[in-house]
């Protein structure tokens, strides 16, 4: 049976959704980074977003489609031809799965149909332990209007987007928030069909900032030696240089992304080179 035209202008739509928040989230990574990627997302009775996930790049073996009516997620791999891994199960459920599997999830996309509520929150929740622990996560929601104890809810923590983040932020072991770092890296509304929809996408950590601070100033250290320097050939400076170039990216990128809040003056440069003080921190800041 043929799509009516409004049929088909909802799905280009949606789709535009997907492709804009797989790129706030994987768009500084290169095709090859997001194919060593185990990537997480809501199936729904179609599996649209694995199309998506392909086109950038994506390794089929390394996506986990996820979805309450295991129907839906029993079709993903015959409606987009094509085999990923499938959990007919709630959010909280799947993550034990993966889990046990020795998986950690590195970026998700949880498009949920409803609206904010203490469930979906909880869903959001159950499925953190299987997060990698540097990793991205965007939660879809319905603008609608809330239950009353969850509009209440909602209301005392300042809204509909920060209560979501306050569960991304986490707990530590005294019951306070924030225990993750946290950053908002993209966001957006759209309309699906008459139901008005909003997302937000974060970067977190389980590493505290200053944490990643001593890291990277540690490793800055161990590269450039600062009673060595001087000793060094042209040679050996050249490749000390390249030496440099091949650290400093891999840990940055480990860490998924460096924040916006850490600032140059941060970070313990002092005895390296003057020549690569800027090669650093453009670097950085380029991550």
């Amino acid at each position: 049976m043929a799509r009516k035209p409004a049929d088909r202008y909802a799905v280009e739509v949606k789709q535009d959704y997907r492709r804009e928040v797989w790129t706030a989230m994987l768009g500084q990574y290169s095709r090859e980074e997001i194919f060593d990627l185990n990537i997480a997302f809501l199936s729904g009775p179609e599996g649209s977003e694995i199309s998506v996930l392909l086109d950038m790049g994506a390794d089929p073996k390394k996506l986990h489609a996820i979805d309450e009516v295991a129907a839906n997620v029993a079709t993903t791999t015959k409606k987009n031809n094509v085999k990923v891994n499938t959990y007919g199960c709630s959010l909280s459920k799947a993550a034990q799965r993966i889990i046990k599997k020795g998986i950690r999830i590195d970026a998700v996309n949880l498009d949920f149909c409803g609206n904010v509520s203490t469930k979906l929150l909880s869903e959001v929740e159950g499925f953190l332990p299987a997060m990698n622990d540097s990793a991205h996560i965007c939660v879809t929601y319905l603008k609608g209007r809330e239950a009353r104890e969850t509009s209440t809810l909602v209301r005392a923590v300042g809204g509909r987007k920060r209560a979501l983040e306050l569960v991304v932020s986490g707990y530590d072991d005294d019951g306070d928030v924030n225990c993750r770092t946290v950053e908002l890296v993209g966001e957006g509304e759209y309309q699906n069909h008459r139901s008005p929809m909003a997302w937000h996408a974060w970067w977190y950590s389980n590493m505290s900032l200053d944490k990643f601070v001593d890291k990277l100033n540690a490793m800055v250290r161990s590269i450039f030696p600062v009673s060595h320097w001087d000793r060094l050939t042209k040679e050996d400076k050249k490749r000390a240089e390249e030496f440099a170039a091949n650290r400093i990216d891999p840990v940055l990128r480990s860490y998924g992304c460096l924040p916006s809040k850490v600032e140059p003056d941060e970070l313990d440069l002092e005895g390296v080179p003057r020549h690569m003080r800027f090669e650093c921190l453009r670097k950085i800041r380029s991550t």
